[in-house]
């Protein structure tokens, strides 16, 4: 890496991607990490950014809370949710999932789908 922390890196490499696929990034906060996107047709989208170590996470309940509010913000502002999970296992992967999906089955795996992500 070039210095910086695993999410920063993976907040960079998020706006890339997105740019990469047509999206203005509008925000970026770091407490959570969440950006605020549209795309060329103009919709909104809120991403919620985690990296980990590993295969799978379980949500625990500060994460959900968090989750939750930012959930409540995307629907006030039109915007569709999602947790990314960049998993930082050999062959890693990045996880995009719906935030209510996320909150409801309060588990996110890497070995379901994702894009491609070298750690």
């Amino acid at each position: 890496m070039n210095g910086c922390l695993p999410l920063e890196c993976f907040v960079r490499e998020w706006v890339c991607y997105l740019e990469q696929h047509d999206h203005r990034i509008k925000q970026v906060s770091k407490r959570p990490a969440v950006l605020v996107s549209r795309n060329g047709k103009g919709r909104g989208y809120r991403w919620l950014l985690w990296c980990v170590e590993g295969n799978d996470v379980l949500l625990v309940e500060d994460q959900l809370r968090a989750i939750r509010v930012q959930v409540r913000l995307a629907k006030k502002a039109r915007q569709q949710c999602f947790v990314v999970v960049k998993f930082g296992h050999p062959g890693g992967c990045a996880v995009a999932t719906p935030a209510a999906q996320a909150v409801k089955v309060r588990f996110i795996r890497s070995n379901r789908g994702g894009i491609p992500w070298d750690p």
